[in-house]
């Protein structure tokens, strides 16, 4: 985006001033707008991608935050419920990244890169949806009926039929019961400072298996 223009996909471009809807591309109009947009774009690509293979690593046990909040956007390595990469056709991972995947499921898992930064105990609390929702963890959510300028409603977020919540970091790995009241699968863990991974499962029959679409982390101490 530049001002009132916006680029997509690198060829279709809408004027927003005049254009909200973004329902008329004028790339054929403004054709030396899209050369300098897309170049832009190549120029941003390349510098934010420069170091993309260094791994970020985030960080838990802060004393500017005593919670913090992780979601599947963030996962390593992504898999699907059988073992596979759950990859794109150019390689990148695909996790559940959007509200709508999530509402229908996703059986994917992978890990978060954590860095503990002070050794003590944890709470780390496994939901799939968020704590705003105040749904449990089999539970289904309503479609949206907001309207969405642009935009589509929300589809019904399906129920899942959960029944235990595994939680793997450092040296602890402990599964616990899903049942139909519980809204977070909670542990308690003593970690010691130091890079680590942090690894979700929620199982069921019929091999449903996928990863906490969010994880709540809270020191102890």
């Amino acid at each position: 985006m530049q001002k009132n223009w916006r680029l997509v996909y690198g060829k279709e471009l809408y004027d927003m001033r005049n254009d909200p809807g973004q329902r008329i591309d004028v790339a054929k109009i403004y054709p030396d707008k899209v050369k300098e947009m897309r170049g832009l774009y190549e120029e941003w690509f390349a510098d934010v991608f420069s170091d993309y293979k260094t791994r970020s690593y985030i960080q838990i046990g802060s004393n500017k935050a005593k919670s913090m909040v992780l979601t599947s956007h963030d996962w390593m390595e992504v898999i699907k419920a059988d073992g596979t990469r759950a990859a794109s056709p150019g390689g990148e991972d695909t996790p559940p990244f959007a509200h709508p995947q999530m509402r229908r499921g996703w059986q994917r898992n992978g890990y978060w890169d954590i860095e503990v930064l002070r050794e003590g105990k944890y709470k780390i609390e496994l939901a799939r949806w968020p704590e705003e929702a105040g749904r449990t963890i089999t539970d289904g959510i309503p479609a949206s009926n907001v309207s969405i300028p642009g935009g589509e409603p929300f589809g019904e977020g399906i129920a899942l039929d959960i029944k235990n919540a595994r939680l793997k970091i450092q040296e602890f790995d402990s599964t616990v019961s899903v049942m139909e009241e519980t809204k977070t699968a909670e542990f308690t863990v003593a970690l010691r400072k130091g890079k680590t991974k942090l690894r979700t499962w929620f199982t069921g029959d019929e091999g449903l298996s996928l990863g906490a679409y969010w994880v709540y982390i809270s020191n102890e101490e």
